[in-house]
């Protein structure tokens, strides 16, 4: 977070396969969701374009926007990630039938050390730094993260990334698939 605030953050732009992201993300959180009896399901595009990100920054903050979905959802929930490729961009939304963020938390919640007053989540660990890094290495890709919320209902977190051209013409199924460990 003080690299960020300082300018000094660097972003290390690599090839960056979504879809092998998201498959590893999964992978990882199914014994989780699985033990707290929470069904976890990804709805995903058949093709993802090729990002030039940071694919540790970017992984960074889907493993925080998941994780969190399962951590403040109950019992027998559901957390559903979903996935579209738009003319310009890509959005992946982390949907959960959780405990929900009031409109005054739901303000603050991406600000640094801001852990909500909400009794329900007193007990729970955390730094209050998640989703302000989160959002933070987002924007410096040239995104944004965005919640809608309902207390006792549940929230959705909107992840958006931009698509350069040449994104697109390398996710593009006519043309050369690259292979590998998303990088």
């Amino acid at each position: 977070m003080s690299e960020i605030e300082a300018g000094s953050f660097k972003l290390a732009r690599h090839d960056v396969r979504l879809d092998v992201l998201l498959e590893q993300l999964k992978a990882g959180y199914e014994p989780q969701a699985k033990e707290k009896q929470i069904a976890l399901e990804f709805n995903l595009p058949p093709k993802f374009p090729v990002l030039q990100a940071d694919r540790d920054k970017i992984s960074l903050a889907l493993h925080n926007l998941l994780g969190n979905g399962l951590k403040y959802t109950p019992q027998n929930g559901e957390v559903t990630v979903s996935a579209t490729v738009e003319e310009g961009q890509i959005s992946i939304e982390f949907t959960d039938t959780g405990i929900g963020i009031s409109p005054d938390d739901r303000e603050r919640i991406f600000d640094r050390f801001y852990r909500a007053k909400d009794k329900r989540v007193a007990d729970s660990t955390g730094s209050g730094l998640g989703l302000a890094i989160a959002r933070d290495v987002i924007r410096l890709h040239g995104g944004d993260i965005f919640v809608e919320s309902e207390l006792d209902k549940g929230s959705t977190f909107t992840l958006t990334l931009p698509i350069t051209e040449e994104a697109i013409l390398s996710g593009h199924p006519d043309t050369t698939t690259r292979s590998g460990d998303g990088r």
